[in-house]
């Protein structure tokens, strides 16, 4: 994956997370040589190379500072209410991973504690990393799904694994609508892939 197209997701990504986590909040992260004004409800935005909060910030709402190793990654206001902590860790994770010298183990534990169904793949479609909401969705364990291939886990589901496969190749697709069967009875899926990091696959219901 590209550096541009890398960025790219990790601006989807956030928002993502805003929208779960903190929807009120703004975020100000910073990315290579930009930093980016992040909200929930619209598209990422560049503000130029410098991580300085705007004055009406420090006038009211909440700021909460996002760290690694003494090192600012972004910041976080709210105008009203609390941040929530699940937020400000979940960030910090996600722009640690995001940084030139981030590690693909920072990336790994991100995928995992995640609050929706998630799964990291290979480019091959190899299941690397999955989140426990995943697993809880399908009705699977971490040993039947990490390491062993869409086609094996998701056997029977040929117009799903076509379009996961375009994701592969390197597409944002829309995964077929679908039922699954949970404890309170049946629930319809939507989901999405896209090239994350090579190829993680999100599904929300």
């Amino acid at each position: 994956m590209t550096p541009l197209a890398a960025f790219s997701a990790v601006h989807a990504t956030l928002s993502d997370l805003l929208r779960v986590h903190a929807p009120q909040a703004t975020l100000l992260a910073s990315l290579g040589d930009e930093v980016l004004r992040v909200r929930a409800d619209a598209a990422a935005v560049s503000v130029g190379p410098d991580l300085v909060p705007p004055d009406e910030w420090f006038d009211r709402g909440e700021m909460t500072w996002l760290t690694r190793d003494g090192s600012l990654l972004g910041l976080l206001w709210a105008e009203s209410g609390v941040i929530p902590e699940a937020a400000v860790q979940v960030l910090t994770m996600l722009l640690a991973a995001a940084r030139v010298d981030g590690t693909n183990r920072e990336t790994e534990v991100l995928v995992t504690q995640l609050p929706v169904a998630t799964a990291w793949l290979t480019s091959e479609l190899a299941f690397r990393k999955v989140s426990r909401p995943f697993l809880e969705l399908f009705g699977l364990s971490e040993a039947q799904v990490v390491g062993h291939g869409v086609q094996e886990v998701f056997a029977g589901r040929p117009a799903f694994l076509e379009v996961l496969s375009q994701a592969g190749a390197g597409r944002s697709v829309r995964l077929p609508d679908e039922q699954v069967r949970r404890a309170g009875g049946l629930v319809w899926v939507r989901g999405e892939a896209r090239p994350y990091y090579g190829g993680p696959w999100r599904a929300s219901c």
